[in-house]
């Protein structure tokens, strides 16, 4: 079974004695409409980690299985997630 990598600075939690597997809660998610009527939900800390969907708790779903699969990946090669990115939220106008 491959070992879970946590962002760092993050404390890794235990499940039954092994270290539980990192959460998308622990990082940043930006969902916003598209130009087509989707919308895209992203992690701005991990590349290649977004998702599009029809509503946004469709993205949040979809990201979710996303970032999964990216956390299995990244297992496997050995590597850490990258840390969250702080975000600033600013309406222009």
């Amino acid at each position: 079974m491959g070992r879970w990598f946590l962002p760092s600075g993050s404390k890794p939690r235990m499940v039954r004695g092994r270290k539980r597997m990192p959460e998308l809660s622990q990082y940043t998610v930006v969902i916003k409409p598209d130009d087509n009527g989707n919308f895209v939900a992203y992690v701005p800390a991990i590349p290649g980690c977004h998702a599009v969907g029809n509503t946004p708790d469709e993205a949040r779903t979809e990201l979710a299985n996303v970032f999964s699969m990216i956390v299995e990946e990244y297992a496997e090669e050995g590597r850490a997630l990258p840390p969250d990115v702080r975000a600033l939220v600013a309406h222009a106008g």
